[in-house]
């Protein structure tokens, strides 16, 4: 899916949406409409987060 196709039907402006991802920075409404939108639970993409995350701060130790 298009960071286009994703601010579309999340309903959040694209400009909005890359800046977000590029920042890192959501808010639990932004990511709920995320979550609806590509069909995963919003735990899921919690969790993938948490993944991401954690493997950041391995590479810095």
């Amino acid at each position: 899916m298009t960071q286009t196709a994703l601010a579309d039907q999340a309903g959040i402006p694209r400009n909005t949406l890359n800046r977000k991802i590029n920042v890192g920075i959501f808010n639990f409404d932004e990511l709920r409409r995320i979550a609806y939108a590509v069909q995963r639970p919003l735990s899921s993409i919690v969790a993938a987060a948490e993944r991401l995350d954690s493997a950041e701060y391995d590479d810095v130790r």
